[in-house]
């Protein structure tokens, strides 16, 4: 018999609500190394090397995957937030965040896996994720997420 969380795999395609989910990656920029942020100073004292257009990353590729899971307004998923998160994390959600469960791929159905520098958008709100908690790693839609609105 399939696990728990499969079979909420099977929900989440039929009910969810699809977003897409953006990740940037690259080469991270010699402006950041020794100093964990951006430096223009960095780039005024090295003109030649390539620009990162302080973003910290060089040669960068975005992927976009469209995605489905559940959305929950932080107000109405308190207390599975309670439930399922630690009380530093609760202390810091603030009411414009939004819950997340499930991560499954909108034209597959299989586990997309959350990176903690993703993007989702919900229709024509962007979010960060913010905090992500794997419950089952390894089976299909097993993260919850809390997501921090950017716009």
């Amino acid at each position: 018999m399939p696990s728990f969380w499969t079979q909420a795999a099977s929900v989440f395609a039929r009910y969810g609500t699809t977003a897409s989910m953006e990740v940037v990656t690259g080469t991270a920029c010699p402006c950041i190394a020794g100093r964990g942020a951006y430096s223009p100073e960095w780039h005024r004292l090295n003109p030649a090397a390539a620009s990162c257009a302080g973003t910290g990353l060089i040669s960068r590729t975005t992927t976009t995957t469209s995605i489905k899971a559940m959305f929950y307004e932080a107000g109405f998923a308190r207390d599975e937030i309670r439930r399922n998160f630690s009380q530093e994390i609760i202390g810091q959600v603030k009411d414009t965040d939004v819950f997340m469960i499930g991560t499954a791929n909108a034209s597959t159905g299989a586990q997309v896996t959350l990176s903690a520098d993703a993007n989702i958008t919900i229709g024509s709100n962007k979010y960060k994720v913010w905090h992500i908690s794997n419950l089952m790693t390894g089976d299909v839609c097993a993260q919850w997420a809390i997501l921090r609105r950017l716009t």
